[in-house]
């Protein structure tokens, strides 16, 4: 197997611990949640099973492919965010401000359109509000997994420095 293939191999398989579709049930039932105060948030990720995982699958990763991957790590995160802040402005702030300058222009025309048509505009309303949220979700989830690779690594560099304290 070729490295690249490799590569993208164990990057595939430490992206699938964290899937965006699941970010919601882990906001109410993952242990790391509330540990999510304070300074100190480190101890809520040591505690997140998906971050668990992540070490045991990166524990079988070779060396030399793990910064590598720490590099596509943080590229996707800067990707997530950026597409998120996209879907953001383009989900939520123009509409409102579109709807702020025709409400403004024709107040009594807007009610009245919004009033005669409340069951198409609702769920308008809904995806405009959702589809944010879900880039959100699925940026949260590259971060995550940006820190996890950090985090690892920290801990690499630490066993490491440990090994060559050791005498002998």
């Amino acid at each position: 197997m070729s490295v690249d293939a490799a590569l993208y191999e164990r990057w595939r398989a430490i992206a699938r611990l964290f899937p965006g579709w699941t970010f919601v049930w882990d906001v109410f039932f993952n242990p790391g949640t509330y540990r999510f105060l304070g300074s100190d948030l480190l101890g809520a990720m040591r505690a997140d099973p998906r971050v668990k995982r992540a070490f045991a699958a990166l524990d079988t990763t070779p060396r030399h492919l793990l910064p590598a991957l720490a590099t596509m790590a943080h590229m996707n995160a800067r990707r997530a965010d950026d597409a998120f802040k996209a879907v953001a402005v383009a989900y939520i702030t123009v509409p409102i401000a579109l709807a702020a300058l025709v409400s403004e222009a024709a107040p009594d025309a807007m009610r009245a359109v919004i009033l005669g048509n409340l069951n198409a505009i609702a769920p308008i309303v809904v995806a405009l509000l959702l589809t944010p949220v879900t880039y959100f979700c699925g940026s949260w989830r590259a971060k995550q997994i940006a820190w996890t690779m950090d985090l690892y690594r920290a801990n690499i560099a630490a066993q490491e420095m440990s090994r060559e304290d050791q005498p002998g």
